[in-house]
């Protein structure tokens, strides 16, 4: 019989870490360089929310241009707009979301 072995060090620490990482293969590459990736993230959505907010004040002028009640773009179906600008305002809107997407994976 084998004596077993003793260590001062805990058990816990790293072996959780490499079991995550087994589990998400993305986390050492993100935890490697999570001060850039949160840096990037961080600027991506400043990016994102300053164009909804361009999009929201857009889609308000518009309304109130065609008579109707200023809403935001999240209430406002694309489909009613006629505003050839604002429907590619709209659609850089909608990149820039799916590129933010796909920081997390998603496609």
């Amino acid at each position: 019989m084998q004596a077993q072995q003793t260590t001062s060090r805990p058990t816990v620490g790293y072996a959780t870490f490499y079991k995550h990482c087994a589990s998400y293969p993305e986390l050492p590459k993100f935890r490697r360089l999570a001060a850039q990736f949160t840096k990037k993230l961080y600027d991506d959505v400043e990016e994102l929310l300053r164009r909804e907010r361009e999009l929201d004040e857009a889609i308000a002028e518009y309304r109130v241009r065609e008579g109707h009640a200023a809403i935001t773009f999240l209430d406002c179906p694309r489909g009613i707009v006629n505003d050839v600008k604002l429907i590619e305002q709209w659609s850089e809107h909608g990149r820039l979301l799916r590129l933010y997407g796909k920081c997390f994976g998603h496609n």
